[in-house]
């Protein structure tokens, strides 16, 4: 695919979550506080991979090149920052916490570019160790286990969309 078509697709994932944030503020009447962090330049990015030995998916790149993170994506959950993944509070506390998994054995959460974080234990990530020929990574949905697997950052944003729209639906049940 296209990196315009990659950009389009990914912004068009990007409105559809800001609109069921919104929605799902409005029925829970709460203020979850997301926002989406300003874009970060093809520079940096490449400076980042070079750091981390590690070429980024074109989808997840081109997240980046939009916004670079977005606090409170999933909850207290951010998409992390460049600058998050490398240093910081949260940076050293992710760093952590992955030094744990490795002492469990815990190979792919221990190894992964946590992309999606807080100081809690629930992280999404890209798996370094599933690279594929295509260029993508997986992105694993880690809490305590394996939750879920996804073959790329696409696939976990339109996954996310389908689990926001369910529970505004269970939110609005409670409601009635």
């Amino acid at each position: 695919m296209e990196q315009n078509e990659v950009s389009t697709r990914i912004k068009g994932l990007i409105a559809r979550i800001s609109e069921k944030l919104q929605e799902l503020d409005r029925v829970t009447e709460e203020d979850s506080d997301n926002v989406l962090l300003p874009p970060v330049g093809p520079e940096r990015i490449a400076a980042f991979e070079q750091e981390i030995g590690l070429k980024l998916p074109q989808d997840y790149r081109a997240f980046l090149l939009l916004h670079n993170g977005w606090k409170n994506f999933n909850g207290e959950s951010a998409l992390l920052s460049i600058e998050q993944m490398t240093s910081g509070r949260l940076h050293d506390r992710l760093a952590a916490f992955q030094e744990e998994l490795a002492g469990a054995g815990l190979k792919g959460a221990a190894e992964g570019l946590i992309i999606e974080g807080s100081f809690g234990t629930r992280i999404t990530y890209l798996d370094r160790d599933k690279a594929k020929g295509s260029g993508n990574l997986d992105v694993v949905y880690w809490d305590r286990r394996e939750m879920a697997r996804y073959p790329s950052f696409t696939a976990f944003l339109e996954d996310y969309v389908e689990i926001l729209g369910k529970l505004i639906e269970r939110e609005k049940e409670n409601l009635r």
